[in-house]
């Protein structure tokens, strides 16, 4: 590397200079010896190199695997022996047919090696099935790249084999998650036991079961593979499931050997079924645990990180549906008493939607229209008496464009071709400040107006009367005064006869 690494250094007694011959031979040396030292130099850095690559394929988590051009297994790292779980003698004697699936060679051979490996030297990554030792099926990313020797003809194959297995097997739990979201109905008790289902699938348990406090007794709201003869209902004491109600903790309750636990006695369940493994994480509703969602085995079982978080997810689904349950209960409560104070009114309950289409109408129908509702529902019927149709109409324009709690008076004309007052007060239900229907009051006035109308004729005879009475009155007042005015006369007069008298 024309760097000066060492000095030869050579010593005489005498005087003279070296010879031209012992200084080549000295200079042959030198270049002898840099030779050897870079050589070795050379080689321990191909040394290092190959043990540093040696340690990366030896620690890589991945596999790496070198076959022949006919699929001969030649080499190997342990990660790939560790991936099919096969000894090393076991997996030397082994070609790459015997560890793949017979769909998968066609598509290996054509499309990988021949169209990709051999042509360009290399494959893309692609993903494929093994078959472990236990005959199991797995499912792994693998690349593959081309070995050469020095004269540049194919000798071999190496390739990196990846297990995803396990992030097919999480993309699977998540497919059939949405899936079971996407299959939701309107009832909820049949969404939770579809969740309940989803969990016991997806983990393989002998059976799943969402139980819950309801009136001091533990209810198995859903059920996922329970037997025949399995019970309900019970008392909550001694059940596991009402312990981690009772813990309300926020995460996985594991309990393994069942049979070597106080749960074997104080759980009915645990001796009756034999069961060996308990796994349950609490439901909540409004803060507070409320029942427990569980998973049993007939055998050991330890939950992964991948278990608890589709514990976490249809736990959340199960307290989502909890609420809906919850509001739906209090809505049809809500309903029936509003339902039972409209069909209890005098008045008339209507709904219009903004096209003026009736879509309901309460009970009293008949008696303030005169008809049956269903002859008026899903129509617009104009039963307005014409001479207040163009009131009528403004007052539901005015109503559409948001005005509300206003009150008119007109007439309709009944079944019986009867025109009849009623009075009409209306609300507006909107969303996105856009009118979806119109909420009426109609009220039965025509006997009030009939009354109205009786008074107002008594009180214009009465205004007649008294004004006939005023008229005789001033008659009389005058006849009286001008009575008056003639007695104070002839009184006068006689007074006066009585003094000529004297």
């Amino acid at each position: 590397e024309n760097k000066i690494i060492a000095v030869i250094a050579l010593a005489s007694y005498e005087h003279d200079d070296f010879s031209s011959y012992t200084k080549n031979g000295i200079e042959t040396l030198a270049a002898g010896i840099g030779g050897v030292v870079a050589h070795l130099r050379t080689e321990k850095a191909l040394q290092e190199s190959e043990k540093r690559y040696r340690e990366l394929y030896t620690r890589s988590r991945d596999g790496f695997v070198r076959t022949d051009l006919e699929g001969q297994i030649l080499e190997f790292n342990p990660a790939f022996q560790k991936i099919l779980n096969y000894s090393n003698k076991e997996l030397k004697g082994k070609t790459s047919f015997d560890i793949t699936p017979q769909r998968w060679w066609k598509f290996e051979k054509e499309e990988v090696d021949k169209n990709q490996v051999l042509k360009e030297g290399y494959s893309k990554i692609y993903e494929k099935e093994l078959i472990r030792k236990d005959k199991s099926i797995i499912t792994v990313e693998v690349r593959s790249y081309l070995i050469k020797d020095s004269s540049g003809q194919a000798q071999g194959i190496w390739s990196y084999v990846r297990d995803i297995s396990k992030s097919k097997k999480n993309e699977a739990r998540l497919e059939k998650i949405n899936r079971c979201f996407l299959n939701f109905e309107a009832d909820p008790i049949k969404n939770i036991n579809r969740l309940v289902a989803l969990l016991g699938e997806i983990t393989g348990a002998t059976a799943a079961l969402y139980n819950r406090l309801d009136k001091k007794l533990l209810v198995s709201l859903g059920q996922w593979h329970t037997p025949d003869n399995y019970n309900p209902i019970d008392k909550p004491e001694g059940h596991i499931c009402y312990d981690v109600i009772k813990k309300d903790k926020k995460d996985l309750t594991i309990v393994r050997d069942l049979d070597q636990t106080d749960y074997h006695q104080s759980d009915p369940n645990v001796n009756k079924y034999q069961l060996k493994t308990y796994v349950g994480y609490p439901v909540s509703f409004r803060n507070k645990a409320i029942g427990s969602l569980c998973i049993v085995f007939q055998k050991d079982f330890l939950p992964d990180d991948n278990d608890k978080r589709i514990f976490e997810i249809v736990v959340s689904a199960i307290e989502t549906e909890e609420l809906r349950m919850d509001a739906e209960k209090k809505s049809k409560e809500s309903e029936a008493k509003y339902k039972s104070i409209v069909d209890n009114s005098v008045d008339l309950i209507m709904l219009t939607g903004p096209d003026g289409i009736i879509t309901y109408l309460s009970p009293p129908c008949e008696s303030v229209l005169g008809y049956q509702p269903q002859e008026l529902v899903g129509k617009q019927p104009w039963i307005i008496h014409p001479d207040d149709l163009k009131d009528v109409q403004k007052a539901f324009k005015d109503a559409l464009s948001g005005v509300s709690g206003l009150t008119i008076e007109y007439r309709i004309i009944t079944k019986k071709k009867r025109s009849k007052w009623i009075s009409h007060s209306w609300a507006t239900l909107t969303e996105n400040s856009k009118v979806k229907s119109v909420v009426s009051v109609l009220r039965d006035i025509d006997d009030q107006k009939k009354s109205k109308a009786k008074l107002l004729q008594t009180l214009d005879d009465l205004k007649r009367k008294n004004k006939k009475f005023s008229k005789m009155n001033k008659l009389m007042i005058g006849r009286e005064m001008k009575m008056i005015q003639l007695k104070k006369r002839i009184k006068k007069l006689g007074g006066k006869l009585e003094e000529e008298k004297k």
